[in-house]
């Protein structure tokens, strides 16, 4: 079984304060783009092996996959449904530290495969259950498309009708780890919620420039503060022609949203000519992409 785990950028990242259980509470407009990793799963007698073309991740109980896995394991076991042992491979295309959400995408699209390798018929609501334990962020990966998330991630509202758009991703040669991102942040300095509504129409109807004043990510400036190249790149970004550049999640990835594909080449052109970016063009996936989303998980 192959399946796709698709990237995401985060159109809104609002911190809203931290919770009792440690997490904290969140508004997010997350989005998901065409750039993805590719998992092949296959059954074997026993056991569970991961293996991954990124050399610096860990293939054991420490990488979500491997604890997705674990979970549904433990689901078939409620079920008291048979299960095969496992051979999982990840061909990693979403770079790591991105901010770009792959491996909580990973972890989903391994919810959604065994889900049906292992004939469980789980809802998505209880994947949505399962994911929740894994990260914050699974849970809108199992949903996908334009999604407003809220909770610590397990609150989704579908956005349907939002056109695709088309984007530029930049990294620079540095990763940033969430966890620091969120410890650093002085989350009394955090505004009261956008106005999601103002949000969700500028995107259905393509309004770039009143878009750009409610789009903004809590955790950028306390990224930018320790690299300012992430400020670099989305002026870099706009004064190629992107019509709004955002970091996405906890960086250090920078997303250009554009019009034209004039403005497309100019920014590949601009960032090619310098070393030590990874650079990424395509199209963020709507509604319309779901039933081929579906087509993709082939056995």
């Amino acid at each position: 079984m192959k399946i796709r785990a698709y990237a995401k950028i985060n159109l809104l990242l609002q911190v809203l304060g931290k919770r009792p259980d440690g997490y904290h509470n969140l508004a997010s407009v997350m989005q998901e783009i065409g750039l993805f990793d590719l998992l092949t799963i296959t059954k074997v007698p026993q056991g569970l092996a991961l293996t991954c073309s990124e050399q610096t991740l860990p293939v054991g109980a420490d990488n979500l996959v491997y604890k997705a896995a674990l979970a549904m394991q433990a689901e078939a076991d409620r079920l008291k449904k048979p299960v095969s042992g496992l051979n999982i491979q990840i061909q990693k295309n979403i770079p790591v530290g991105a901010g770009l959400g792959g491996g909580s995408s990973d972890a989903a699209a391994t919810l959604k495969a065994l889900n049906k390798l292992w004939l469980l018929r789980l809802p998505d609501k209880k994947l949505i259950q399962i994911g929740a334990r894994l990260g914050s962020d699974v849970p809108f990966f199992i949903k996908g498309g334009t999604v407003l998330v809220k909770g610590r991630g397990e609150l989704l509202t579908p956005w349907p009708g939002v056109p695709s758009l088309r984007l530029v991703l930049v990294k620079p040669a540095l990763s940033i780890s969430t966890v620091w991102a969120y410890k650093n942040l002085k989350i009394s300095l955090t505004k009261r919620p956008k106005n999601i509504k103002i949000i969700q129409y500028s995107l259905k109807t393509k309004r770039f420039n009143q878009l750009k004043q409610y789009l903004q990510n809590d955790l950028e400036s306390v990224c930018s503060a320790k690299y300012p190249l992430i400020l670099e790149i989305k002026h870099r970004l706009l004064a190629a022609g992107a019509a709004l550049a955002l970091m996405s999640g906890s960086g250090s990835a920078v997303f250009g949203l554009i019009a034209s594909q004039i403005a497309e080449n100019r920014i590949k052109e601009v960032f090619s000519k310098t070393k030590g970016f990874w650079v990424w063009s395509g199209k963020t996936l709507n509604t319309r992409h779901k039933v081929k989303r579906k087509q993709e998980v082939q056995c």
